[in-house]
Order: C-alpha cells, then sequence, then structure tokens
C-alpha cells in the first residue's frame, strides 16, 4: 500500500470539480431564464387586426428592436425598463408609460391596443 502524504488532497480536487460543475449549469440556467422579448420584431399583418399594419408602417412602429436597456421603432430610440413574468413582458419607458407584451410562443408575441391585440413575429436581420 502507498502512503499518502495528503489524504485530503484528493477530496479538495473533487471539491473544486464539483464547484465548476455547479457554476456551469448555473450559468446555463441563467442564459435560458433571460429576456425573451430582446431581439427584433415585425407586426405579422396576417394575424393582426384590418389596417393595424399599415398605420403602424405608417408610425414606424412596424418593426422593434429590443435591446438590453433600449426599444427602437424606426427612427425613434427610447430607453426602457423590462419586467419578465412568466409569458409576459412590461417594457417601461422612463416616462413611466408601460405596455404589456404577452407571448404566444418563442417567436410570436402579441401587445393589446384599441383595435384589438397586434401580433409580432421573431425576425432575423441578414447582416
Amino acid at each position: 500500500m502507498d502512503f499518502d502524504p495528503n489524504p485530503n488532497a484528493k477530496k479538495k480536487d473533487h471539491s473544486m470539480t464539483k464547484a465548476w460543475y455547479l457554476f456551469a449549469l448555473l450559468a446555463l440556467a441563467a442564459c435560458g431564464e433571460g429576456n425573451p422579448i430582446l431581439g427584433h420584431w415585425a407586426v405579422d399583418a396576417a394575424l393582426s387586426p384590418p389596417g393595424s399594419a399599415t398605420g403602424l408602417e405608417m408610425a414606424g412602429s412596424a418593426e422593434l428592436e429590443f435591446l438590453e436597456d433600449r426599444m427602437i421603432a424606426g427612427s425613434s430610440s427610447l430607453d426602457v425598463t423590462y419586467v419578465v413574468e412568466n409569458d409576459r413582458v412590461t417594457v417601461t419607458t422612463l416616462q413611466g408609460q408601460g405596455t404589456v407584451y404577452e407571448f404566444i410562443s418563442r417567436d410570436q408575441m402579441s401587445v393589446e391596443t384599441p383595435m384589438g391585440p397586434i401580433i409580432f413575429r421573431r425576425i432575423e436581420l441578414e447582416r
């Protein structure tokens, strides 16, 4: 039998391995629970009330981009904050105006308007 001058060395290495696995799992979990609204979105005219897409296009809001702390609609850029609750994201401007977007799926969301719900779909922009 070999003599081990430091019998706790293997336990320490094993503990560090467990710590790294735990860190990796937590990091992956955090990625999965990110803000689902971040990215580029466009009105889905086929699923939205008649004329709503045209109205939003005229207002420059038919396409939206949500960044970490900003929302871009046409040539307008607003500083915003987000609150994610289950399948809803509330986007609030610094002036306190909040809009609730409800997710239908990962790539489809709706927002209530006086004309009815307007449906947005996630789009991939060519770079």
